[in-house]
């Protein structure tokens, strides 16, 4: 799922995925928080998506499509 209004590429030659952006490259960047989201969920840790995108929701505009997405992905987390 995308998430509308929002793109990014991110090329990590690192040996860990994520690691660019774990190791806090715009650690609070909506773009990040998005993505480090995915990873936790797609990882089988809810709890961490759930944290990650909580941080997003503040930074997006209520009401926005971009909200309403998260929201959403939030909604359809298990509750682990």
């Amino acid at each position: 799922m995308d998430l509308p209004g929002i793109a990014i590429d991110l090329f990590d030659r690192l040996p860990t995925p994520f690691g660019l952006v774990r190791g806090g490259v715009a650690p609070d960047h909506p773009q990040v928080l998005w993505y480090l989201g995915r990873a936790a969920a797609d990882e089988g840790d809810p709890a961490e998506a759930r944290r990650l995108w909580r941080r997003l929701l503040e930074r997006l505009p209520a009401g926005s499509p971009a909200h309403a997405a998260v929201e959403a992905r939030l909604s359809g987390l298990p509750e682990k």
